[in-house]
């Protein structure tokens, strides 16, 4: 234990580690729950002792707690020598925090069994990882939570829950890899500030500000718009490889025009997706980042995502070894 500082009050600050997830399980339902935790100590501080706690999550992720010294414990009673600690400051994220954790610890631990076999498997994971992380720098918060630009405050908080709970990274926590954990963390923080950026009215309002101050698309020609027309017509009917051409000469005569740029990203997108849907997801999120309003590039999108989202977790059941 040691003597800290905190906003003026001094009170004694203490470091715990969960080594493990069911120790966690134990202490937050026997102790923080209850609003209380017994601290293990040979020289307790006095009765009504000020305390800072800080949880070390098996993950690696930190729960802070204010308590106060109920009373101390002698030697040989109960669990002493310690201390009977009343949590006066329980933040209902930090809780909700270590709730989702259990939470999507134990439905992972129901599902999987350490596998050995697959030395590939790793590597499949870090590339979906990567290649979930690279493809939210192109989207926008609301595309990143995918929510309509429309969207409330009750329908954002819900998607942002919903995703946290897909995407947190103590899902990753019990695998090896740094790499595996930085690029978990990295994709759950740009998940939260896309939700930050969202989240009230006043935020989407300074959002929608500076949409407005983005360039526009330049003005297209009437022969460009007929070309347009044409090739979304053969994008709607999956014709692909004639809509490409098309995008094509708008592109080479008219560099600036995002609107071909995002058609031809899509169709790219389209025909990766059968077999790649890794790179398909690179496409078609670089199409939406082109042209917002290409609504089939936004449907496309929200599939396309589901789709890799479902392949990562394949690719977790090959590294760990699902049983069906």
């Amino acid at each position: 234990m040691a003597s800290s500082c905190d906003d003026g009050r001094w009170m004694v600050a203490v470091k715990l580690r969960c080594s493990s997830w069911e120790q966690l399980a134990y202490v937050y339902q026997n102790d923080i729950k209850r609003g209380s935790m017994f601290l293990r100590a040979q020289n307790p501080p006095a009765v009504g002792t000020e305390m800072r706690l800080d949880l070390i999550l098996p993950s690696g992720s930190v729960a802070a707690f204010e308590g106060r010294v109920a009373s101390v414990v002698p030697a040989g009673q109960g669990r002493g020598p310690g201390v009977e600690l009343a949590l006066i400051k329980l933040s209902p994220g930090v809780l909700w925090m270590i709730e989702s954790a259990l939470r999507t610890t134990a439905k992972a631990e129901e599902d999987i069994v350490i596998d050995t076999e697959s030395p590939g498997a790793e590597e499949d994971l870090l590339a979906a990882l990567e290649a979930e992380r690279r493809g939210l720098e192109r989207l926008d918060p609301y595309q990143i939570l995918g929510v309509r630009d429309s969207a409330g405050d009750d329908e954002v908080r819900d998607a942002f829950a919903e995703l946290s709970k897909r995407v947190h990274p103590d899902r990753y926590a019990q695998y090896e890899s740094e790499q595996v954990r930085t690029l978990a963390s990295e994709i759950f923080m740009a998940v939260r500030e896309a939700y930050r950026k969202v989240a009230t009215a006043e935020a989407r309002g300074r959002l929608a500000g500076a949409r407005v101050k983005r360039a526009a698309t330049p003005a297209v020609s009437i022969d460009e718009s007929a070309a347009l027309d044409e090739a979304r017509r053969l994008v709607d009917a999956d014709n692909f490889e004639r809509a490409v051409p098309i995008y094509d000469v708008i592109v080479r005569k008219n560099p600036h025009n995002r609107v071909a740029s995002a058609g031809r990203e899509l169709c790219e997108g389209l025909r990766l997706l059968p077999g790649d849907p890794l790179a398909a997801a690179e496409r078609i999120e670089a199409a939406v980042e082109l042209d917002p309003t290409n609504e089939r590039a936004a449907r496309e999108l929200v599939a396309v995502r589901r789709a890799v989202s479902e392949l990562r977790q394949k690719f977790l059941a090959k590294l760990l070894g699902r049983e069906d």
